[in-house]
C-alpha cells in the first residue's frame, strides 16, 4: 500500500504547451461525486451480468448513455457495496433518492474504519485538441472535484499527464492530497496525444500497486491515431473508465469516436461520455 506523502509540485517542462485556467463551472461537487459514484458500480454491473440485469429491469436505462455525463448519475446500478459493519451514509442517500420515494437500490454505504480503500490512477490528456476544445480546462475542473472526493473518503491516487509526446506524473500513488488547486491550475497543454504510452504506463503503474484495488481513469477527448493501435492489444486486466471528452469538442469538428472504438473491444471497460456547458 503507497505511503502517504505530500503531493509533489513539480511541474511538466518548460515548452510543454499553453496555459488554460481550470473550469469551476462544468461539474460542482454534488455532480461529480455522483458521477464517480455510478461510473465505479457500472464497472461493478460489468463483472456481474446480475446485477446490471436487475439495475435494467428496474428501468435505469443503459450505462454509458449519449445525452450527458449525469446520464450514468441517474441510470447507476443499485448499491450492493456494502461490508459488515458499514451504516447507512445518509446524506449520499438523499442526494440519490433526489424527489422519488425511498426505496432500496437509493441507499449507499458508508464503510467500516480499516475497509479496502480503493486507488484511483488519473491519466489526463494535455494535448493541444483538448486545449483548443476548451475541453481541458473543464477537465482540470473534474479533476479537482474527484481529487477532493478521494481525499474525504482517504483514498489513494496518482496522476499522469501526457501532452507534447510526453509523460509526466505529476503525483505517483500516495493518500490523496486535501489541496489540489495548486497542482491542477498550473497545468499547461499543446502538441499531440502520445495515447498508447500513456495507457501503458498506467497499467505498469497498477502492476506496481497490485496489492491495492485500483481503478484508471482516462480523461481524454481519444483524438489520436494511436486508437488504431490500441484496438489491436489484448484487453487490459484493470478496472478502467474512458472518460471521454470528444463531444466538448467544437461542433464544426468530425467525431473520431475513438473511446467508442475502445469499449467496444475492451468490454470490460466502461466510457463515461461528458457534455460540457
Amino acid at each position: 500500500m503507497p505511503q502517504e506523502a505530500g503531493p509533489s509540485l513539480e511541474q511538466p517542462p518548460a515548452g510543454w504547451g499553453q496555459a488554460q485556467a481550470v473550469s469551476s463551472t462544468a461539474f460542482d461537487a454534488q455532480q461529480a461525486d455522483a458521477m464517480a459514484q455510478a461510473a465505479l458500480e457500472a464497472l461493478a454491473a460489468k463483472k456481474s451480468p446480475s446485477l446490471r440485469s436487475a439495475a435494467l429491469s428496474a428501468g435505469r436505462g443503459q450505462i454509458g448513455s449519449e445525452n450527458h455525463g449525469l446520464a450514468l448519475a441517474s441510470h447507476a446500478v443499485p448499491s450492493v457495496h456494502k461490508m459488515p459493519g458499514a451504516s447507512i451514509d445518509w446524506t449520499a442517500t438523499l442526494r440519490q433518492r433526489q424527489d422519488q420515494p425511498l426505496v432500496h437500490a437509493h441507499l449507499r454505504w458508508r464503510q467500516p474504519e480499516g475497509a479496502v480503500r480503493r486507488q484511483h490512477l488519473f491519466l489526463l490528456d494535455c494535448s493541444a485538441s483538448m486545449v483548443e476544445s476548451g475541453a481541458f480546462a473543464q477537465a482540470k475542473g473534474l479533476l479537482l472535484q474527484w481529487l477532493r472526493r478521494a481525499y474525504l473518503q482517504r483514498e489513494s491516487v496518482a496522476l499522469l499527464c501526457f501532452g507534447a509526446g510526453r509523460l509526466h506524473w505529476l503525483l505517483e500513488p500516495t493518500r490523496a492530497p486535501r489541496w489540489n488547486a495548486d497542482l491542477i491550475e498550473p497545468l499547461r497543454g499543446g502538441g499531440g496525444t502520445p495515447l498508447a504510452q500513456a495507457l501503458q504506463a498506467g497499467w505498469q503503474m497498477t502492476a506496481r500497486y497490485s496489492r491495492q484495488s485500483s481503478c484508471l481513469w482516462l480523461i481524454s477527448d481519444f483524438r489520436s491515431p494511436d486508437v488504431l493501435q490500441l484496438e489491436r492489444w489484448p484487453a487490459p486486466a484493470v478496472a478502467q473508465v474512458l472518460v471521454d471528452c470528444e463531444t466538448a469538442a467544437v461542433q464544426s469538428k468530425r467525431l473520431f469516436g475513438g473511446a467508442e472504438r475502445l469499449v467496444k473491444v475492451w468490454p470490460d471497460t466502461l466510457r463515461l461520455p461528458l457534455k460540457f456547458s
